[in-house]
C-alpha cells in the first residue's frame, strides 16, 4: 500500500520542471535501504548493492570520514546535503528525514545543472511528504468509516431481542432506569407487565414455530400500539414490558391495555389452533415508585392478580 501511494505521486513532472529533469529522487531507511524511487532513478548501480553506504564506499564516492558523518545523521534524522564524486563527476545529495518509518528523501541531481536553491528542494520534500500523508489519511478514514458502521450495527444488534426485534431485557431495565433516575417532571407514567395466556399450550397445540410467530406478532403489535419515545421489549419467554413516560391519568392507561388485550385476539397466524390473549399488570410512576425495581415488582403482583382473576385482562395495582 505504501509503495502504490508514493509511485502514485506526481515527483517526476516537478523535478523535471524545475531542474532541468535531470535529478532523480529516492527514499532509504536509516541503515541505507532503499525503499521507492522515482522513475527519472537510473543508477542501477544502486539499486545493485545492499546500500547506498556499500555504494559510496565501494566506488569512493564519499571518504571514509564523510561516509561516517552520513551515517550518523540519517541515524539522527538530520536533514543536510552532501557532495559525491564519482569517476570525477560531481554531483549533490539533499536529504530530508519525513519522520515516518525512519525513512530519509533523498534528491541527486548532477553540480552543472543543480540551478535550484536548497530551499527549492527542501518545499518539495515537503510536498512530496504532505502528498503522502494525505494519501495515508484518506486510507485511515475509510478504514474507521468502515469499523464505525459495523460497531454500530453490532451494538444494534446486541440491544435488540434476537426474536421480536424490540428491545431485548437488559436494554429495558437499563433505558427505563436511567430514565427515571433523569426525570425531573414527575409526570405520571406506567409499567406494563404482560404475559401471552397459556403460552405454553399454545406450543403444545401449535408447535414452537407457530409460537415463535405469535411472539412475533405481538411485538409488533405492541411497538405499533404505544408512542415511538415509550420504551417497549421482551423481557423473555412470553413476558413483555412497556413503559410510558407520559400519560394523562390512570383511566387513560386502562383504556391502554384494554386496546393491547383487544388488538392480541385479532391477531392472525396462518394454520394457528386455538385462541391468543394476554394479561396485564400497570404500576404508576411516580405514584407507585420511582426505581424500575420498585415498578417492575408492583407491576408483576398485579399482573399475577390478573391471571387469578381468569386471565384475558388487565389490573392496575391497589396499595394495601
Amino acid at each position: 500500500m505504501i509503495m502504490a501511494l508514493l509511485k502514485m505521486l506526481p515527483i517526476v513532472s516537478i523535478f523535471k520542471k524545475h531542474l532541468r529533469g535531470k535529478g532523480s529522487t529516492f527514499i532509504v531507511s536509516k541503515d541505507g535501504r532503499l525503499i521507492t524511487y522515482d522513475t527519472a532513478f537510473k543508477n542501477k548501480k544502486i539499486l545493485q548493492a545492499e546500500s547506498i553506504y556499500s555504494y559510496f564506499a565501494g566506488y569512493d564516492v564519499l571518504s571514509t570520514d564523510k561516509l561516517q558523518s552520513l551515517r550518523e545523521k540519517f541515524t539522527k534524522q538530520k536533514k543536510g546535503y552532501i557532495t559525491l564524486n564519482y569517476q570525477n563527476k560531481k554531483s549533490y545529495m539533499a536529504y530530508y528525514p519525513l519522520k515516518i518509518n525512519d525513512w530519509i528523501m533523498c534528491y541527486s541531481i548532477d553540480a552543472d545543472v543543480a540551478q535550484e536553491s536548497y530551499t527549492v528542494i527542501i518545499s518539495l520534500g515537503y510536498l512530496l511528504f504532505t502528498l503522502f500523508v494525505l494519501g495515508l489519511l484518506v486510507l485511515l478514514y475509510t478504514i474507521f468509516n468502515i469499523n464505525k458502521k459495523h460497531q454500530k450495527n453490532l451494538l444494534e444488534y446486541v440491544r435488540k431481542d434476537a426474536l421480536t426485534g424490540i428491545k431485548n431485557k437488559e436494554t429495558l431495565k437499563t433505558e427505563i432506569t436511567n430514565y427515571l433516575a433523569k426525570d425531573k417532571s414527575q409526570h405520571t407514567g406506567a409499567l406494563f407487565m404482560i404475559d401471552v395466556d397459556n403460552f405454553k399450550m399454545v406450543n403444545d397445540l401449535n408447535g414452537h414455530v407457530i409460537g415463535d410467530e405469535v411472539l412475533k406478532a405481538f411485538g409488533t403489535l405492541l411497538k405499533e400500539s404505544f408512542a415511538i419515545d415509550d420504551i417497549v421489549g421482551r423481557a423473555g419467554g412470553d413476558e413483555f414490558i412497556v413503559f410510558v413516560k407520559e400519560i394523562e391519568d390512570e383511566i387513560q392507561a386502562q383504556k391502554k391495555a384494554n386496546e393491547v388485550c383487544q388488538k392480541i385476539r385479532e391477531i392472525y397466524i396462518e394454520d394457528f389452533k386455538g385462541s391468543i390473549s394476554c394479561s396485564i399488570g400497570i404500576a404508576f410512576y411516580p405514584k407507585h415508585g420511582i426505581t424500575f425495581k420498585t415498578l417492575y415488582n408492583l407491576a408483576d403482583q398485579a399482573l399475577y392478580q390478573t391471571k387469578n382473576q381468569g386471565r384475558n385482562g388487565y389490573t392496575c395495582y391497589i396499595e394495601k
